[in-house]
């Protein structure tokens, strides 16, 4: 297939995503893979968003997932799974949001769109195996929220979505088994990939200005959060719209940010990104698969702020508006990085940690 598609094909973090962008290389138009699946992170936030939310939430949420230098820079690359697996899980969150909230919606169609959900954040985990943080949080919170509102999962979703996690597993373990010699086992060797606890500190010194430069949304996903969490102490006892507004709203934070915090303190502890020398292109793509939680938490401030008043309403806009305008400049700034990180090795692969390209 030639040396390029050999790169997409070439995959360690997991074997997934050449199943992905096969069919796109095969009909010469691999340059539409990242869009395609973006496409489908828009589709899902735009849904999870609009239900949750309201008249305008989808639209925040797409607008400040779209609006990260880090994703405008990796659906720009061909060959990279990056993009791709945040994708994939922005569109399963959003779907499963949509398919947990529309409680009036058929049964049927509730059940079909929680399992392609699920099934788009289990195509996630193929591509990047740490990845399967976001999908035990996925099941937690669905097991959560029937059992505290049945009304809030379709009778017998949960034997479709499940059965869908536990034969996804399943699969996975046969594969490694008879490719990499073992049910748990991947492309990397033994010491190749270190996760250790000293590696938090320097990672909280260094990576923060990274994260902040690449998705300068996570200020006001955080911001949503600190609003709900007050709002959600002030008003949990209320009776009437508001408290149960405040109680759902809370709820759905906690599964967000359970997403959300999975992947950032899993990779906290990576050691290879506890290091000065890395540029921001370089060090913040592991993080980049928490794009949908943090860009539905965004999306929170934004909505709430124009539901006030028009002129808040038009606040609103501009601050998506100047939360883009930082992302294209984070973008500019990582596709032309005037420090670039330590070299990569000449033997590695794009698929590898210390090959960001």
């Amino acid at each position: 297939m030639g040396a390029t598609a050999g790169r997409a094909l070439d995959q360690r973090e997991g074997p997934g995503y050449p199943f992905l962008a096969a069919p796109f290389q095969a009909l010469g138009l691999i340059r539409l893979a990242p869009l395609f699946y973006g496409a489908l992170a828009c589709l899902g936030l735009f849904a999870g968003g609009r239900r949750w939310l309201g008249r305008f939430g989808g639209a925040a949420a797409v607008g400040l997932f779209c609006s990260s230098g880090a994703a405008l820079l990796f659906a720009w690359r061909d060959y990279m799974p990056t993009f791709t697996d945040a994708s994939l899980i922005a569109a399963g969150t959003g779907g499963l949001l949509w398919a947990v909230l529309a409680e009036e919606a058929a049964a049927r169609r509730r059940t079909w769109i929680g399992l392609a959900g699920f099934v788009a954040i289990e195509a996630a985990v193929f591509v990047r195996y740490t990845n399967l943080a976001i999908l035990a949080c996925a099941v937690a919170a669905v097991l959560i929220a029937r059992r505290l509102r049945a009304g809030s999962v379709p009778r017998g979703a949960l034997r479709w979505w499940l059965g869908s996690v536990a034969l996804f597993g399943a699969g996975v373990a046969i594969f490694d088994d008879l490719v990499y010699g073992g049910p748990v086992t991947s492309g990397y060797r033994p010491g190749e990939v270190i996760f250790s606890l000293g590696a938090v500190l320097p990672n909280l010194r260094y990576m923060p200005s990274h994260l902040i430069r690449a998705m300068p949304m996570l200020v006001l996903g955080l911001a949503g959060l600190a609003w709900i969490g007050g709002r959600w102490a002030r008003l949990r006892h209320a009776d009437g719209e508001r408290g149960r507004a405040a109680r759902r709203d809370f709820a759905v934070s906690l599964a967000l940010v359970a997403s959300w915090a999975s992947v950032w303190a899993l990779y906290a502890a990576y050691s290879w990104t506890a290091s000065p020398g890395l540029s921001t292109l370089q060090a913040t793509r592991f993080y980049v698969p928490a794009l949908g939680a943090i860009s539905l938490l965004a999306a929170w401030p934004v909505v709430a702020v124009a539901r006030r008043a028009p002129l808040a309403a038009a606040a609103s806009a501009a601050a998506v508006v100047a939360i883009f305008g930082l992302g294209l400049w984070s973008f500019h700034t990582m596709l032309n990085p005037q420090h670039p990180g330590p070299a990569p090795s000449p033997h590695c692969n794009i698929g590898q940690p210390h090959c960001p390209s």
